[in-house]
C-alpha cells in the first residue's frame, strides 16, 4: 500500500475501520429490505393455485386433493396477458393489455382483483398509458414500465399522420 492510501477492514455488516486519518463509520445494523418480486402465470397460496393465461383468463384451483383438483372460480380474460403478482390472502393483481389496442392511449391496465373465497371479483380497475413490457413488486409496490407511440404535432400537413417514436414510462401503482 502506498503512503496516503487508505486501508478498509471488516467482517460483514457492523463497524468497518478505516486505517490512516479517515474516522471510522459503521453500517446499520438492521437493515429493512424489501423483497423484489417477479410477476408470473400462477402463485400457489396454502391449498389454492392462481392461474392466470390467456385462453382462459384468472383460475381459482383448490387443490387440497391434489389428484381431484377443484376450479372455484374463474374471471374470463381473453387475450389480456400474463402478468400476475399475489399480493395477500385476499387481493392480487393481474396486468392486462386491452386486445383491441384502444387508441385513448391507456392500452393496457392493473387490475385489483378480490379472491375471497375463491370468487375472483375486479375490485379496481388501473389504466396504464401503452403497453406493459416488464413490471416488479418491491415491497408493496408495484413498478410497471409501459412503452406508447404517440401523434407527433402536424408540421407538415401533406405528409399526413405521423407518429413519435416509442416512449417509455414507468408508473407505480
Amino acid at each position: 500500500m502506498t503512503s496516503g492510501a487508505t486501508d478498509v477492514t471488516g467482517a460483514g455488516t457492523g463497524v468497518v475501520t478505516f486505517t490512516g486519518a479517515t474516522t471510522p463509520w459503521s453500517l446499520p445494523t438492521e437493515t429493512s429490505f424489501r423483497p423484489v418480486v417477479e410477476s408470473d402465470i400462477w402463485k400457489l397460496s396454502g391449498d389454492t393455485l392462481y392461474f392466470f393465461d390467456q385462453h382462459r383468463g384468472l383460475q381459482v384451483i383448490d387443490v387440497s386433493q391434489p389428484d381431484a383438483p377443484v376450479v372455484r372460480g374463474v374471471l374470463p380474460m381473453a387475450a389480456a396477458g400474463e402478468q400476475m403478482y399475489l399480493l395477500d390472502d385476499s387481493h392480487l393483481v393481474l396486468l392486462a393489455l386491452d386486445s383491441c389496442n384502444r387508441q385513448d392511449g391507456t392500452g393496457s391496465q392493473a387490475l385489483v382483483v378480490d379472491i375471497r373465497d375463491g370468487k375472483p371479483v375486479v375490485a379496481a380497475p388501473l389504466p396504464i398509458e401503452g403497453t406493459i413490457q416488464e413490471s416488479r413488486l418491491v415491497g408493496t409496490a408495484l413498478y410497471v414500465a409501459s412503452n406508447t407511440y404517440r401523434k407527433a404535432p402536424a408540421e407538415n400537413t401533406t405528409a399526413g399522420e405521423q407518429w413519435n417514436g416509442a416512449r417509455w414510462s414507468v408508473r407505480l401503482i
